[in-house]
């Protein structure tokens, strides 16, 4: 913890000033380190202790500065800022209802947390790397629960109430997808595919434990394999393929080969995932498998037609998906709508061009400091 002015408080006879600056700093750790419990636990979580974190924060900063504080600009400030104008300002002119507009724009907080986390970490200093015990000690429980539930259908969190969406073995209905404690896959396979990324940089690049982060990287990947998430088995190899890229040419190639052949290994012995990832190329009734997806990126690029500077408003291409559907495809059968099932495609829709610049923006700063700075990717990307 920081050097403060709480001595000077207690000086001047404010009890109550020193009382307050007192409990912040002993709440803060305690908010982060729930915050990082509930990342790999529960969304809900991280909702509600990263917004303590950022209250108890910011109480903390009125009450009294720490000593050499001083305001600047968090990393990624401007493509930030500029993201969040178009989001404001395709809010406001969408043709959302205002209850759904005040909604949209209430999600910008999440960057306030952005920036709630950036000064914790600059100017209260907790140990280097305090916050991967409690995040390794969640991911390895819910990844041996994962391994379980994969073949027994087993779920601790809603007994009765989880409906499973896919067995690893559907002729014999053996094993839900895994899982953990999320109620969807792409929800597990999105949020897990990263801490195994951070795991894996800290295996190539971090001083010690690396055979152990190794060792929970790889048990991290199974279970996003295991999610059955399609999305996943595209992200594995390019994110793997992306932090091995330091290692050298003769390493990434043999981990490559390693990595291709595992891949065969785990789609031979899983008919289940075999099915699932050519299901998209099997024939309907209505053509190929992938008919509907194609049908939902096509809505995307109408919406972003009718709007193309600043988009037709966060989360507005859920709300009027429908719509669109029945307009642009008369007669077709209405199977599969919502979310655009693609990034760029979401922001292009729901941002329009300057939204996609300013995204675009975002994640060359992103990639580009963390190329130009350490090595150690993993901690670069979670701090």
């Amino acid at each position: 913890m920081s050097e403060t002015t709480t001595l000077e408080l207690a000086g001047s006879g404010n009890e109550v000033q020193r009382r307050v600056v007192a409990a912040c700093d002993a709440l803060l750790p305690v908010w982060l380190g729930l915050y990082v419990v509930s990342l790999a636990t529960a969304m809900s979580g991280m909702e509600i202790f990263s917004s303590l974190l950022s209250l108890t924060l910011g109480v903390r900063l009125l009450v009294a500065l720490p000593a050499g504080f001083r305001w600047e600009w968090p990393p990624f400030s401007i493509p930030l800022l500029l993201f969040s104008a178009v989001i404001v300002l395709g809010v406001m002119f969408g043709r959302a209802d205002w209850p759904d507009k005040v909604h949209d724009l209430g999600r910008l907080r999440f960057f306030l947390v952005y920036g709630a986390l950036f000064y914790y970490f600059r100017f209260w200093q907790p140990a280097p790397r305090a916050w991967l015990r409690p995040l390794v000690a969640v991911v390895l429980v819910v990844g041996v629960y994962g391994i379980v539930q994969h073949f027994i259908p087993l779920d601790l969190v809603r007994p009765a109430g989880k409906q499973i969406i896919m067995f690893s073995q559907p002729d014999l209905k053996i094993g839900p997808m895994v899982l953990g404690t999320f109620n969807h896959h792409l929800t597990f396979s999105n949020i897990y595919l990263f801490y195994a990324c951070v795991f894996l940089g800290l295996a190539l690049y971090g001083a010690s434990k690396r055979w152990a982060y190794g060792a929970l990287a790889g048990l991290v990947l199974l279970l996003c394999f295991w999610s059955y998430s399609r999305a996943a088995w595209l992200a594995i190899p390019i994110s793997v393929g992306v932090l091995l890229l330091p290692q050298g040419k003769k390493r990434v190639g043999i981990s490559v080969l390693l990595a291709v052949l595992l891949a065969v290994v785990l789609f031979v012995s899983s008919p289940a995932a075999l099915e699932r990832g050519l299901r998209p190329f099997l024939a309907s009734e209505e053509g190929l498998t992938l008919t509907p997806r194609f049908r939902l990126w096509q809505i995307q690029f109408e919406l972003f037609k009718s709007s193309p500077l600043i988009g037709v408003g966060w989360n507005n291409n859920e709300r009027f998906c429908a719509e669109s559907f029945h307009k642009l495809f008369p007669g077709a059968q209405f199977d599969f709508c919502g979310h655009a099932h693609s990034t760029l495609l979401q922001v292009l829709s729901t941002t329009g061009i300057l939204g996609v610049a300013a995204f675009l923006m975002l994640w060359g700063a992103i990639f580009g400091r963390l190329w130009r700075g350490s090595v150690d990717f993993a901690r670069g990307s979670f701090e």
